[in-house]
């Protein structure tokens, strides 16, 4: 599974994944469910659709983040290539660079991609009736690879229901400050100048994923990431509120193994958050505020999720190994608040 998506009435759902049959892969796929949430997949990997838009894409998507209204998109193509729609309208990126994380907002894209001299932001806008155009700048630059390869890197893009932007990334021990890692958050607006929060969280072996996720009047966020120890691993969150960012809560994932952690699913109106983690010994976990469950069975990658805009509703899909015959199979489950 990649990713999930539901409408604020929760009538509608689009999920989009990649089956793997022998070599190469499928491309990715999608399936739109109208009248309620999956119950069930056709897997009859059909050209791939976005929600609500019959814009289509010049090669075969590998992952594509989807907008509120779900007729806005931000697309990796093969071979470092970005392509941005809303609605039928259709514009490239001209920044190659790492898969870093893809948005979507109501009228506008982006990704946010970070180099070994700094986090590169890049953002399709929505101009009259016909145009998309692409901008892109270093929000944040430093000496040339004084870290290496991953000195920063970028967490996670969102967009609030405004289209302003606000970004996540995080900071290696700075030559300056060895002693600690650092979160950085900046709010990204056409135009002005961004402005930054920073928390520093100690000198951190960072696990791959995370996100960031902000309410619509802005007056509360979320920031997730994730770290390794010898013998665990543990996720961790930090909140925006009141222009303050600082650590919330973390939880240890009851495993050994090495995990990666999804982006925060954000419910504007219940300030409410759904995310997921997955680790290489197959065990996965859903989480929230406040809360966390393991799920059944050995899980083959992490699970897509989604919430709608008043957090009534929460969804998560996972393929499970079958282990009696080496099939497998796609899990759902509907959370009801």
């Amino acid at each position: 599974m990649r990713r999930a998506w539901i409408a604020e009435d929760g009538a509608r759902a689009w999920v989009s994944y990649v089956a793997k049959k022998g070599s190469p892969s499928y491309p990715l796929s999608s399936e739109v469910f109208v009248g309620g949430l999956p119950q069930g997949f056709s897997m009859s990997f059909q050209a791939f659709r976005l929600p609500r838009t019959s814009a289509s894409f010049d090669a075969p998507p590998e992952d594509v983040a989807v907008g509120p209204e779900g007729d806005t998109a931000a697309a990796f193509l093969s071979h470092s290539r970005k392509q941005y729609v809303f609605r039928n309208t259709t514009a490239s990126g001209v920044v190659a660079g790492f898969l870093s994380p893809l948005a979507a907002g109501k009228e506008r894209a982006g990704v946010l991609i970070g180099f070994p001299n700094g986090i590169y932001w890049e953002e399709a806008r929505h101009f009259g009736r016909t145009s998309l155009i692409t901008f892109s700048d270093f929000i944040e630059e430093t000496s040339v690879g004084w870290f290496g390869q991953d000195a920063m890197v970028a967490i996670g893009l969102t967009y609030t229901k405004h289209d302003v932007g606000w970004g996540a990334w995080r900071i290696a021990a700075p030559p300056d400050r060895e002693d600690v890692s650092l979160i950085r958050v900046a709010r990204l607006e056409a135009d002005r100048a961004p402005q930054f929060f920073e928390l520093a969280i100690g000198v951190t072996d960072f696990a791959e994923g995370g996100g960031i996720a902000i309410g619509d009047d802005e007056s509360f966020g979320v920031v997730l990431w994730a770290q390794r120890f010898p013998h665990k691993s543990q996720v961790r969150f930090a909140v925006i509120q009141d222009g303050l960012l600082f650590e919330k809560a973390s939880f240890d994932l009851p495993t050994e193994a090495s995990c990666r952690v999804s982006s925060p699913m954000f419910a504007q109106r219940a300030l409410r958050f759904l995310a997921s983690a997955h680790c290489s010994d197959g065990s996965a976990y859903l989480f929230g505020m406040d809360w966390f469950w393991p799920l059944p069975g050995k899980v083959a990658s992490l699970p897509a999720v989604a919430i709608n805009e008043d957090g009534s509703i929460g969804l998560a899909l996972w393929t499970e190994e079958d282990g009696q015959n080496g099939d497998y199979l796609i899990q759902t489950r509907t959370l009801v608040w």
